[in-house]
């Protein structure tokens, strides 16, 4: 067992051994084509000769050198040359990631007020759907609820305003200079509202990454916010760690727009992955505040202007310069966003393909003339990263696009070295993933049918589930499931053949799910459960047949069944066809078949019981939403009735 941590603790990802370009190679022996950089990181791609050929060269020199005390030439250098490059900005100093950079940004915005003698002007204003890191000062300010949830009551206060999103919010009729104009007008609105006084700095990012997918602005849009920034004596800080350092095709997003800001920060692809940094660069004017007050900035860290970082950075700026990459990015981009949009035209779940150079998002739609986001966005983008890892392609999926919570795309981010022939070999792969998953995406198109009732995640379903898991193929197949259409709950395994594991001593969660139905829980665990348990069992004789399968729900309690209730669908072969949305495989067998039309059923108890049954209300009536499974649960209803009379006090009702 690895004792590396592991971002999704339970599923350990693939062992990459090597690279070349833009291939990534497993231990395994898979390939895989890599379309997104990492995470719009790798923008030289892999074993680039002069980029390992500097890390050896200047390994040779420093190790480190304490940034208070001494600075180094590369530092000096990289530093000139991002200045150079800015269009205005005077300073820059480096630290190791993103989330550093922007938590270093709102320090020095903060200090730049209190230099000048305005401490009140403390409060941030950002943007809904931006993200900005994963530190608390930058969550902060991240208006994305997904980021954010868990860690709201740690987050200090940020005001927020609405996104430069055209493809969902601009109305119809109205034009980008209307449209950035109206925008424009909301945060002036917003800073008179919290007192210009008051406010510090706005925030934004160049062209929105990772929570929407490559949203640039509209033209117009940055300068009618600088106008309103400079009028109200706000800072404007934007954030290109994703869109910088030549992934739009300029070396900083912004020079596109015709603006210059008080401060940016770059980080992703400023040492092409090659090493931890990331730069701020800021005016001179915020400098000379500084300097002519306290002369000491408020920010210390280990690795500042970090020697080897540095070198390597500036060794990546000078290949991008004499390759000529930034026009091979404008080339490439322009290659990629016109095969997209071309092969998948007729794809009719695709709503937009859109961006800048080497920075492109695909936003998948229910309906294009509404644009509705598809009923489950994050199951169908889990499903096309599966899919994509099948035929060797990295992707990378997003999913909360529309508002944070709903909507799902795809960002695309390769490295500025891939050549016209890997664009259209991405392009080529990628659509034949869409095709794919195309049936899972139609089951949620229509959800008035009865037979294609979208999947929900009930909202009581937001804390901790522990499966229990045995061998067999199919009880695997069942975590892997309950971790796509339940993303947000946390999964603690469990396997049968360790009865009560230490680990679990101090488990507390909401419910117990089984995917093994002739095992019982000790009764130790089923005490444990606040809502209950779910038990799959394999199917009995009385329902044994393709497509079938057994439950029990249990209302955890020291007695193991005295508070039991059964559930025996009979799933008739009309259900098969919800079994598309799984991409079930021709030689997988009958079991795991039961169980992906089984847990389907489930879930639609799952949303009866904590919708309807156990707050007391009355079963839902329209035959367009459940059809005929209603009668299925007529005994259940009656038996719960029974609990709430004779124990009113009953765990299932608090």
């Amino acid at each position: 067992m690895s004792a590396v941590i592991y971002k999704n603790l339970n599923t350990p990802p693939i062992l990459a051994t090597g690279g070349s370009g833009v291939w990534i190679e497993a231990a395994s022996g898979a390939r895989y084509l890599d379309t997104c950089g990492g995470v719009a990181v790798s923008s030289l791609g892999h074993a680039h000769p002069r980029i390992g050929a500097a890390i050896a060269r200047e390994a040779g020199k420093l190790a480190w050198a304490h940034a208070g005390s001494f600075t180094t030439p590369a530092a000096e250098e990289l530093a000139e040359r991002l200045v150079a490059a800015s269009g205005g900005l005077a300073k820059a100093q480096f630290l190791s990631g993103g989330s550093e950079m922007m938590e270093l940004a709102m320090k020095i915005a903060y200090q730049y007020q209190c230099e000048r003698g305005k401490p009140t002007k403390s409060v941030f204003i950002a943007r809904r759907q931006g993200y900005h890191g994963s530190t608390l000062g930058t969550l902060a300010i991240s208006g994305n609820p997904a980021r954010r949830s868990g860690f709201e009551v740690l987050l200090p206060h940020a005001a927020f305003v609405s996104p430069c999103y055209a493809y969902r919010y601009k109305h119809e009729g109205e034009s980008d200079a209307l449209y950035a104009q109206r925008l424009a007008l909301e945060l002036d609105e917003k800073i008179a509202a919290l007192g210009a006084d008051k406010v510090c700095a706005f925030i934004a990012e160049t062209v929105v990454g990772s929570t929407s997918g490559a949203v640039p602005a509209v033209p117009g849009y940055l300068r009618a916010i600088r106008e309103v920034c400079d009028r109200h004596d706000v800072l404007l800080i934007l954030d290109e760690v994703m869109a910088g350092m030549g992934r739009t095709g300029r070396m900083f997003a912004y020079l596109e727009d015709g603006i210059v800001p008080d401060m940016v920060a770059v980080g992703k692809g400023l040492a092409a992955g090659y090493q931890p940094i990331a730069a701020l660069l800021i005016s001179a004017g915020i400098h000379a505040a500084i300097a002519r007050g306290t002369g000491v900035l408020g920010n210390g860290q280990t690795h500042v202007n970090h020697p080897l970082a540095c070198a390597v950075a500036l060794e990546v700026l000078r290949v991008i310069e004499e390759d000529r990459l930034l026009d091979a990015v404008l080339q490439r981009g322009q290659q990629l966003r016109a095969q997209l949009a071309e092969r998948l035209a007729d794809v009719e779940i695709v709503g937009d393909v859109r961006g800048r150079g080497l920075f492109v998002g695909v936003e998948f739609v229910a309906n294009r003339e509404t644009r509705a986001p598809l009923a489950q966005g994050a199951a169908f983008s889990a499903e096309l990263k599966r899919e994509a890892l099948r035929r060797g392609l990295l992707i990378y999926p997003g999913t909360g696009t529309a508002d944070g919570v709903a909507g799902n795309h795809v960002l695309f981010a390769p490295a500025f070295i891939a050549s016209h022939g890997e664009i259209e070999e991405m392009v080529e792969r990628f659509e034949a993933v869409v095709r794919a998953c195309l049936p899972t995406a139609r089951l949620q198109m229509n959800p008035s049918h009865p037979e294609e009732v979208p999947m929900s995640n009930p909202a009581p379903f937001t804390d901790k589930v522990l499966l229990s898991v045995c061998t067999m193929d199919w009880c695997d197949l069942g975590v892997e499931f309950t971790r796509t259409v339940m993303p947000h709950v946390e999964v603690f395994r469990w396997d049968p053949g360790d009865p009560y594991p230490q680990h679990l001593h101090g488990w507390e969660g909401d419910w117990i799910i089984s995917y093994r139905g002739d095992f019982i829980f000790p009764r130790e665990i089923y005490s444990k459960a606040r809502k209950g348990a779910i038990n799959l069992h394999p199917a009995p004789p009385k329902y044994r047949g393709l497509g079938s399968q057994f439950y029990a729900i249990y209302y955890g309690d020291e007695t193991y069944g005295s508070t039991c209730h059964h559930l025996a669908p009979s799933v008739d072969s009309g259900d098969i066809i919800n079994v598309a949305r799984f991409r079930v495989a021709p030689n997988e067998t009958a079991s795991s078949l039961r169980l992906h039309v089984g847990a389907w059923c489930l879930q639609q108890y799952i949303e009866l019981l904590t919708e309807y049954i156990l707050p007391g209300k009355p079963l839902p009536t329209s035959p367009e939403r459940w059809g005929e499974r209603l009668h299925k649960t007529s005994e259940l209803k009656e038996w719960m009735a029974k609990v709430r009379r004779e124990e009113p006090d009953h765990r299932c009702f608090k």
